[in-house]
């Protein structure tokens, strides 16, 4: 249900830009003066984790993934600084916009399993959280009118969540039931990197889409098991890809 929502979501997006004027290279600046200064836009789409970890140290249980395939909602907000110009036989001519900006994410992790882990043999164990995330951006778009490329790089923090429950098959004497092993939360830098197009309406609308990285400084989140298991270290990597859906206004420039 989820996937066949972000995919609806992104397949209408692309339809929507597809269906208004190609894009044109256009170094002349004149759309500035009809797009507003500043831009406000809802990101919505799926967070695949990259992270890998080991529950216990071992050689046996490195390599595991910190969840699955999650959702990805963001807000960010851009204001325009001044166009990047050179120029061309005594005319100015635009070589890139440069936008400051600041944005807002949650990500979530849905549940994975893993197996055969060397400290506890016969038990499974279910990992999943979510991560809130803080980033100052800076975006790069190049002088065309029409369907616009650009790129973003950011650099903030994170909050990150992890919860790993074990479950024993066979025994133990809590077998058939969940015993928390993490439950824990850690804070530390956070860093993005993404690519996307745009279109942006005579009215303002702007609908695009964006693919890139978040990366999550490697954090340790305490072991809260009774069982003497010791603490997980992981990092919160993962792709992001997202329909975006923003308002441009503020009068151009």
């Amino acid at each position: 249900m989820r996937g066949g929502a972000v995919l609806g979501a992104l397949l209408l997006c692309a339809a929507a830009v597809r269906a208004q004027a190609g894009s044109s290279f256009d170094p002349t600046g004149a759309w500035l003066s009809r797009d507003g200064r500043s831009e406000a836009t809802l990101l919505t789409g799926d967070f695949h984790p990259t992270a890998r970890f080991g529950i216990n140290g071992t050689a046996g249980d490195k390599g595991e993934r910190f969840g699955r395939d999650g959702y990805y909602f963001g807000v960010d907000y851009f204001h325009r600084l001044a166009p990047l110009t050179y120029s061309d036989r005594g005319f100015d001519r635009t070589l890139a916009v440069l936008d400051a900006g600041v944005e807002a994410d949650y990500v979530s992790r849905s549940a994975y399993a893993l197996k055969g882990l060397a400290a506890y043999p016969g038990a499974s164990a279910r990992v999943r959280g979510d991560s809130q995330v803080v980033l100052a951006l800076l975006r790069v778009s190049g002088p065309w009118k029409g369907v616009r490329p650009y790129l973003i790089v950011g650099v903030g923090a994170h909050r990150t969540r992890m919860d790993a429950y074990l479950q024993a098959s066979s025994g133990y004497s809590w077998a058939g039931s969940e015993l928390p092993l993490v439950r824990a939360e850690a804070t530390g830098l956070a860093m993005a990197g993404r690519c996307g197009v745009e279109k942006v309406f005579a009215d303002g609308g702007v609908l695009g889409l964006e693919f890139g990285y978040l990366t999550m400084a490697s954090r340790t989140y305490p072991a809260t098991s009774s069982l003497g298991a010791p603490d997980v270290v992981s990092r919160g990597d993962g792709y992001t890809l997202a329909a975006k859906f923003g308002v441009r206004f503020g009068g151009g420039s």
